[in-house]
């Protein structure tokens, strides 16, 4: 038994499958270690399935089938649990016990699946045949209670199947919590297992002392190995190993020489777009590892088919291998994220000493995992002793903290230096300080954890920093990548998106919030991948996450109702489905069919409205009857909320309810011409809460449904669209009274828009203080240009009174002022010093002008 959790070359190279599937869309290869690994390691399993395995049932088949089967399913589990009582179980014993759960489960979840509905469509029936008459009533048909008894016989069949198969199901989850808390308990044995601290004596004297004996066990592996080379060359065998390493040659020149000019970074270019940064990045780990990648399949397929990989070596070639590849992936993605020497190009923000160092850093690293890796799988396959695999873990440890710790003192060193220079300064990221406080403590960790003798868990730590780093470099990447493709082609005006809105008729922000969705949901999806692969190293695996949501995709049960995310889910699509298409049916009525009849807007707007809201009913219940709610059950759902619309919802169901009101009585209309309190306008829409009128000055008043039921509102439309103007004139009282109300009334007759009938009249309504005061009363056939008639009939009335000469007076006023007596001594005062004459000069006056 191996003393730490397995190396994880697994999910290092799953990084860079990860980063090539979700870029080009294929799926995920199986690893070349994982296939050198089951060659080598054939370990048989703990139990194996039962052989009286029962064929899938098909529609037609009873309850009868579905228990027979869950008979082997429960067999199965017995089976599994009776395995679990051993103590000495290994993790890859629980991950079989594991795998062979997924069966019994599967079928259990069939069963219900398949019997569930049929259980309600016979319950259904038995409901619509009802009771057993009561004694002494009227008998029923010997037909109907053959029926009666049949459907109840096939009810408790099914019934008890149902029951059995949950009894199962819920033997089969506790069976999978207790296969989690085993590897759970033997994950965290295994990481603080103590061992030999690496400056123990007994550990260094045991190592010197069994390593002869590893060198010889190693040489004669490699002579094993070197004799069979020798035997596969003479049978000329060998040609298929020359012929992958000419078409590795070919890939490596390809690699080096053509596809670097498909993803080229041009130093001229001094301010790329964050898109094509990205874009690039990912051009450049795609064209540096997918062509190493193939050639180490393509050796390790020509290695196989010559069989040069016997059980030992084959771990060997398929770790050094996979390491190869890895070592090209991360320090491909180093290179594309941080553009040593091209900061125009870098993604992440780090000043150019700090990414030159962090690419040093990568390359060293993954050099080191190369080297030890296989080291390790040397050792493993020899059957090295003990110390020496405690030695190659330990050194491992200890050196990859080394290089960790090296790393964060020459970045903070170099941040120091850089600050103070005059070059350009970019500032690391926000999340640089945690990280490199996260770092040294992980460092100090490891460094104890060796010299106290936690090799396992210094070890686990070292396999976690490198995993953990290549999974937020790869997420970081695809983020970017995803969020500035989106953003870049949905932007405005690009052909993307201007070809997106004429093909599906979207509108500008309906295609933004698209866009958003969509990037928005492929990120969740990348973060919750990430996740999974971050999780997997301590015990959880993407099988325990989709059993979890599998169990819960089958839904809760609430009494007689069992809601699941399924149904949920086909609920949505329903209501969406309904919703839209009454909308394509209003669009309809409103565009096409309306139109072209004889009706008037207002009752063309009620009919689309109604059918909008007899489209939203029924969207409403054909979701809830998707997930099994009656009209019922609707019902009970509904009383429970009275109390609740009673006093909250009071007034949302009161304007909701007038909205109906005035659709159906029509007091008011689209389009007519309302008075409510201060404000008036044209009604232009009328909606389930409030209505919309358009004030003359186009400004949207929105009056709750409720007002115009309950309150006074003046409909100048309502009945017909005959209007009354009155003009108000006044004349002096020179002129002669007959003669202004022929004027007037000629005025009004002459004009087109004054109706006959009724005729205009002039009323002569009082004596003024300054005029003759008169009315001309008229009516015009359209209230709405009622303003423009009564400005036509002024123009024209002040233009046949001048011309009779008769005059439109201006008001007069008496004023009376008192206490003027002192203002009229002093004007009279003034008045008789004006008219005083001048006093004569006197003789010194006289001789100075002259």
């Amino acid at each position: 038994m191996r003393m730490t959790h397995p190396v994880p070359i697994l999910r290092l190279a799953a990084a860079i499958v990860l980063a090539t599937s979700l870029s080009i869309g294929f799926c995920w290869p199986a690893s070349l270690a994982a296939a050198a690994q089951d060659a080598a390691e054939q370990r048989p399993p703990v139990l194996a399935a039962p052989s009286g395995a029962v064929a899938e049932p098909g529609n037609g088949q009873d309850a009868a089938i579905h228990r027979a089967q869950l008979d082997g399913v429960r067999a199965q589990l017995d089976q599994i649990e009776n395995a679990l009582t051993r103590q000495d179980l290994s993790d890859d014993d629980l991950q079989r016990l594991r795998q062979l759960l997924e069966a019994p489960a599967a079928r259990i979840q069939a069963t219900l699946t398949a019997l569930t509905p049929k259980a309600d469509a016979v319950k259904e029936r038995l409901t619509q045949l009802g009771p057993a008459p009561a004694a002494g009533a009227a008998p029923e048909t010997a037909e109907i209670s053959r029926e009666r008894e049949e459907r109840s016989r096939s009810l408790k069949e099914l019934e008890d199947t149902i029951r059995l198969a949950r009894a199962l199901q819920v033997q089969s989850e506790q069976i999978r919590a207790t296969l989690a808390e085993r590897r759970q308990a033997a994950f965290t044995r295994m990481i603080f297992q103590r061992t030999h601290s690496l400056l123990s004596p007994h550990l260094w004297s045991r190592l010197l002392s069994a390593l002869p004996g590893e060198f010889a066990a190693l040489s004669t592996v490699a002579r094993d190995w070197l004799a069979t080379f020798e035997r596969r060359a003479r049978s000329g065998e060998v040609l298929a190993l020359l012929a992958a390493l000419g078409i590795g040659l070919a890939l490596h020149f390809a690699r080096v020489r053509l596809l670097p000019h498909v993803a080229r970074r041009p130093a001229e270019v001094t301010d790329p777009s964050r898109l094509r940064q990205s874009v690039t990045a990912l051009g450049i780990v795609l064209a540096q590892t997918v062509p190493v990648l193939a050639g180490v399949l393509v050796l390790y397929l020509a290695l196989e088919s010559i069989q040069l990989l016997p059980p030992r070596v084959a771990p060997i070639v398929g770790t050094f291998l996979t390491s190869l590849v890895f070592l090209t992936f991360v320090r491909s993605l180093a290179h594309g994220l941080l553009a040593p020497g091209l900061p125009a190009w870098r993604l992440l923000p780090a000043q150019e000493v700090t990414a030159r160092i962090l690419v040093t850093a990568v390359t060293t690293g993954s050099a080191l995992v190369l080297l030890f890796t296989t080291l390790e799988r040397i050792a493993e396959s020899i059957g090295a002793d003990y110390a020496v695999l405690v030695f190659l873990r330990g050194v491992h440890a200890v050196a990859i903290a080394a290089l960790l710790a090296v790393t964060l003192h020459r970045t903070q060193s170099t941040g120091a230096s850089d600050e103070a220079c005059l070059g350009p300064y970019v500032p690391d990221s926000r999340a640089g300080g945690p990280l490199k406080a996260l770092g040294w403590l992980v460092a100090a960790i490891i460094l104890i954890a060796c010299l106290a003798g936690y090799i396992a868990l210094a070890t686990f730590l070292v396999e976690q920093i490198v995993w953990v780093a290549t999974l937020a470099a790869v997420l970081f990447l695809l983020l970017v990548l995803v969020e500035e493709t989106f953003e870049h082609a949905i932007r405005p005006n690009s052909r993307f998106a201007l070809s997106l809105q004429t093909s599906l008729g979207l509108r500008r922000g309906a295609l933004d919030q698209l866009s958003v969705l969509a990037g928005g949901t492929i990120r969740i999806l990348l973060a919750i991948a990430a996740i999974v692969l971050v999780l997997a190293p301590w015990g959880i695996e993407s099988s325990d996450i989709l059993g979890s949501l599998r169990s819960g995709l089958a839904g809760i049960q609430l009494g007689e109702v069992r809601l699941s995310p399924t149904a949920i889910a086909i609920s949505i699509v329903t209501f969406l489905i309904v919703i839209v298409v009454t909308r394509a049916v209003q669009r309809w009525l409103d565009q096409k069919f309306l139109p072209a009849t004889e009706l008037d807007s207002g009752l063309r707007n009620s009919i689309r409205t109604a059918t909008g809201y007899l489209g939203f009913f029924l969207a409403v219940a054909l979701a809830t009857a998707q997930m099994g709610l009656s009209l019922e059950k609707i019902a009970i759902v509904a009383g429970a909320l009275s109390v609740g619309i009673g006093f909250g919802l009071q007034s949302v169901v009161n304007n909701f309810v007038s909205g109906l009101i005035l659709l159906w009585e029509r007091p008011i209309r689209v389009g007519d011409w309302v008075v409510v309190g201060d404000e008036q306008g044209y009604v232009r829409r009328i909606n389930v809460r409030a209505t919309e009128i358009e004030t003359f000055d186009r400004a949207a008043v929105i009056v709750p449904n409720s007002n115009l039921i309950s309150g006074v509102v003046k409909n100048w439309v309502h009945n017909n669209r005959i209007g009354r103007i009155i003009v108000p004139v006044g004349v002096s009282y020179d002129a002669d009274p007959d003669e202004v109300a022929r004027i007037l009334e000629s005025c009004a007759r002459e004009h087109s828009e004054v109706l006959s009938e009724p005729a205009p009249t002039v009323l002569f309504i009082r004596f003024g203080d300054s005029s003759l005061d008169f009315e001309l009363r008229c009516f015009v056939g359209n209230v709405e240009a009622s303003l423009g008639v009564k400005s036509a009939l002024l123009f024209s009335i002040f233009r046949k009174l001048r011309e009779a000469g008769i005059e439109i007076p201006y008001p007069q006023r008496d004023l009376h002022v008192r206490g003027t007596e002192r203002l009229e001594q002093v004007l009279e005062r003034l008045t008789d010093a004006t008219r005083a004459p001048p006093a004569p000069a006197s003789a010194a006056e006289t001789s100075q002008s002259s």
